[in-house]
């Protein structure tokens, strides 16, 4: 089978976008264990972080780009039921468990309620104020921003579904440009200006939410999915070389940002380098699940395949779930232990937690019948 054959199909399988959730979100539990801890560890273990947490930074970015192409794939379909349907599926759960969440920081207080971005907002009101305060900017833990995106791109999505091929296409090219641009203002700031005279946290609130930040990766995903003639352009041979000096640069400038503002917000996936990098590392990542969804067809199976197509499908409870409750977890074992761990046997408990312990519950919570399991798991 030539290479043409494998990497431009017309449209991705079922399977492969599966394989590619499985894929994102593992990336975003990983990324989150290493920012979890990158801070505080010493310049050597901070540099091997680094490396690893640039391979995971664009994770929400692809998240985005398949949402769109699911949506481009049926646009002409988008159904107001279908909309309200989608939103319900997603609210329900996340309302579950960020209020399982909310009572756990109150309960346990310091160190555990650190993934709390909403404690500092709105930690002098009221506890009632405070829930709802909490819950309705999906402050509840650091993810959670990401719910706002759904939502509003759900609704966008039913908005556009009949624009032209064309009209996508041109949409698409001046949202790239735009973002480019946008980034490249991003990434001047934060390699020029003095961190005494930026709050990144502010900058932060301000982005990371914000629709216009994923407009192109959304519109990508949606014009890709809705144009169905191929999804991936031509394999060069400087593709390989492009991504290690790119993958390169980006852990360099990642590692030196963070010890120049203190921390990762903005720098893990606003930069020019960064965006650049999740350009061509979704090329070759979607080419690997293409590869490996028709071996899977052929009747060629492994461990790699099914672990990929296991987490694709708890994707939505691993995603709501892997934090706060990973970093539950790993303050409860060092606590019971009396001592912290080396960052390496860290990382393996938030990952493994963050993974498999959401993954266990939804597979329990699928022989729970009625409304507890829709709260649970969406449906």
């Amino acid at each position: 089978m030539n290479d043409t054959t494998i990497t431009q199909p017309r449209v991705l399988s079922l399977g492969a976008q599966t394989m590619l959730r499985g894929l994102a979100i593992s990336m975003v539990v990983l990324g989150h264990s290493i920012a979890l801890i990158i801070d505080n560890l010493p310049l050597s273990e901070q540099i091997v972080a680094g490396i690893f947490g640039k391979l995971t930074a664009p994770c929400v970015f692809f998240f985005v780009v398949l949402m769109g192409y699911g949506q481009g794939l049926k646009k002409k379909r988008i159904a107001r039921t279908q909309v309200i349907q989608r939103v319900t599926n997603i609210l329900y759960p996340y309302l579950f468990w960020a209020t399982i969440s909310f009572i756990l920081y109150h309960i346990l207080k310091e160190p555990f309620w650190y993934p709390f971005t909403g404690q500092g907002l709105y930690e002098n009101l009221p506890m009632l104020i405070q829930y709802i305060a909490s819950m309705g900017s999906f402050t509840i833990s650091w993810q959670y921003y990401f719910l706002g995106i759904y939502l509003f791109f759900q609704w966008y999505a039913y908005r556009i579904r009949h624009q032209s091929d064309g009209q996508l296409w041109k949409t698409t090219n001046f949202l790239l440009f735009f973002h480019a641009g946008f980034l490249t203002v991003i990434t001047l700031i934060l390699w020029i200006a003095p961190p005494e005279k930026i709050p990144l946290p502010f900058m932060s609130a301000f982005i990371y939410p914000n629709p216009i930040a994923w407009g192109f990766a959304f519109y990508l995903g949606f014009y890709l999915g809705a144009k169905k003639t191929g999804v991936l352009p031509k394999k060069t041979r400087l593709e390989p070389f492009l991504f290690l000096i790119l993958w390169a640069f980006g852990s360099f400038e990642l590692v030196f940002l963070l010890r120049k503002w203190g921390g990762v917000l903005v720098i893990d996936q606003f930069t020019l380098s960064g965006f650049l990098f999740g350009l061509v590392f979704l090329i070759i990542i979607m080419r690997f699940v293409i590869r490996q969804t028709e071996r899977m067809a052929s009747g060629f199976s492994t461990a790699w395949h099914r672990w990929l197509m296991r987490f694709g499908k708890h994707s939505l409870l691993i995603f709501l779930l892997h934090l706060p409750f990973q970093w539950f977890i790993l303050m409860a074992i060092e606590r019971l232990f009396g001592f912290p761990f080396h960052s390496f046997f860290r990382i393996l408990i938030l990952v493994g937690s963050g993974l498999y312990v959401p993954y266990a519950i939804g597979t329990a919570a699928q022989k729970i019948p009625g409304r507890l399991r829709k709260a649970m798991i969406g449906f």
